[in-house]
């Protein structure tokens, strides 16, 4: 528009069939509710795992009484992440703000997006097709000063998902700079920890590539991450194998 960059359309794409199989444009925005003149600009846009629901991220909306976050937007389709069929039908709320998240599968197969609720200070994992929430692990159980980043979980490996953590000012508490997996249940259930080990990594508040997110081998049996290893100033790739098939094992 001459001096800034508003979105204009986010579409899904069939690369096997060369077809655009839905566009959310700014009229189908405001159709389904929204309330400005311009696409809200999502952090990012994803394919689930089973290629049957696309995320749109977009941030919360809010309003502090001074300003915020499109409040006008406040309880809409187009208030936190949702999934939607790939024409942008059907959305289901699976997250209250565009955090770090990852994807699992329960033991039945259902397809979960697992995130960091910065609401309630939960980890939880939601169905994208159904909604229903799972509260899995409490923040401070982990310890306040971490943060982390979750993997996409293979299919294979249902019931868990990878968690890698980062903590500036070294080990304080036990879920600092970790790579674990946690049970895909809810707390009242009480889901298990693995813990798989120490990620070894030196990080500082701001240092975006230290933050050892850790994805997992599609066989599930290796995963990687980076880190500034202990007297070293530079980001180096570490590997980690797994039993084969562990999930049946834990199971």
């Amino acid at each position: 528009n001459g001096s800034e960059f508003p979105a204009l359309a986010v579409i899904t794409y069939d690369a096997a069939t060369d077809q655009i199989l839905g566009t959310m444009t700014l009229a189908a925005y405001q159709a389904l509710g929204g309330h400005y003149a311009e696409l809200p600009v999502p952090n990012m846009v994803e394919i689930s795992p089973s290629g049957r629901r696309v995320v749109y991220h977009l941030g919360r909306c809010w309003d502090d009484g001074t300003g915020g976050n499109r409040p006008l937007d406040i309880g809409t389709v187009f208030d936190g992440p949702h999934a939607w069929d790939l024409d942008f039908t059907d959305p289901v709320k699976v997250s209250v703000d565009e955090t770090h998240s990852g994807w699992g599968w329960d033991t039945a197969g259902n397809e979960l997006f697992v995130s960091q609720n910065n609401v309630n200070d939960w980890i939880e994992a939601v169905d994208v097709m159904t909604g229903q929430v799972l509260q899995l692990y409490y923040h401070g159980a982990l310890g306040w000063g971490n943060g982390w980043h979750f993997a996409r979980m293979p299919p294979a490996a249902r019931g868990w998902v990878l968690l890698s953590t980062y903590h500036d000012g070294g080990q304080t508490d036990w879920g600092d700079n970790q790579l674990f997996m946690l049970e895909l249940k809810d707390h009242a259930a009480g889901p298990r920890v693995w813990r798989l080990g120490h990620t070894h990594n030196v990080y500082a508040e701001g240092d975006y590539y230290a933050e050892a997110f850790a994805p997992i081998a599609q066989t599930a049996d290796r995963l990687w991450w980076g880190a500034k290893w202990p007297g070293q100033q530079t980001y180096e790739a570490y590997e980690m194998a797994l039993p084969p098939a562990w999930w049946a094992d834990l199971g």
